[in-house]
């Protein structure tokens, strides 16, 4: 059986939860495209960008116990688990990467004899909001005016870039693996000295806990991309570069 673990917990030891299969955890996740017909014209075309859907996980398995009333206490310690609402889940074969899912339901088959079972079927439904697993320990890499290559998994990552005694200007600067620029996210009036956090994710630009969304002049946020901006099978990465000093670049790897 597969192993599970929830909120960090092995699901196994602690509620006797133990998985004889599961349903979307491994798909690459599915794409929604709306699309229009033209008449006399083969095919149809495109209305939108294609659209990363949700991931649905669905989980199945037994709940054991060695009394059906260490079932029932099992039983309560994972509903209660459950009844948070949102969890986090990893897997046995990529036990540093996980999933943030919303609980959708819990259903367990109990009828006759199986009421005073001490194993009992379990499956429960969950839905990732965010398809992609990401990885636990995050990224931390040093960054100066020369590109910095940026190690990445299969699904696109959001950097957290900081300078701690930036000047009143600063470009920041993403290049694919062959070297062409993307794009450079570009600021001017900068408070000097005043540690800069620039959070590709919420899209704010911080100096300590006040917003310089302001002086953002050119560019936008980088997307770290290995499959878009570089080439994941050779190991080529994209790359960072900041116009002065030496910043940290931050993310967490993340996989379809």
């Amino acid at each position: 059986m597969t192993a599970i673990f929830l909120d960090g917990v092995d699901a196994a030891a602690s509620y006797g939860l133990y998985l004889a299969g599961d349903e979307g955890g491994r798909d690459l996740p599915s794409v929604r495209l709306d699309t229009l017909p033209i008449p006399d014209v083969p095919g149809v075309s495109l209305l939108a960008l294609p659209q990363i859907e949700a991931r649905p996980l669905s989980l199945q398995g037994v709940l054991k116990g060695s009394s059906v009333a260490d079932v029932r206490a099992k039983r309560d310690a994972l509903y209660a688990v459950l009844r948070r609402g949102r969890v986090t889940v990893r897997m046995a074969d990529a036990p540093t990467r996980q999933l943030a899912v919303q609980v959708i339901r819990a259903t367990m088959a109990s009828s006759g004899a199986q009421m005073l079972a001490k194993t009992l079927p379990i499956a429960i439904e969950l839905l990732a909001l965010d398809p992609y697993w990401v990885d636990m320990t995050p990224q931390s890499i040093a960054v100066g005016p020369t590109p910095t290559a940026m190690p990445l998994g299969t699904a696109p990552s959001l950097p957290v870039i900081t300078l701690a005694t930036p000047g009143a200007v600063l470009a920041v600067t993403l290049r694919n693996a062959l070297g062409v620029v993307i794009t450079q996210l570009q600021l001017a009036g900068l408070t000097p000295g005043v540690a800069v956090t620039i959070d590709s994710a919420s899209r704010t630009i911080r100096q300590g806990a006040i917003s310089v969304l302001s002086t953002l002049i050119a560019g936008d946020f980088p997307v770290l991309d290995a499959v878009a901006d570089g080439d994941y099978a050779a190991s080529a990465w994209p790359t960072i570069a900041i116009s002065q000093s030496v910043g940290v670049v931050q993310y967490a790897r993340r996989w379809a």
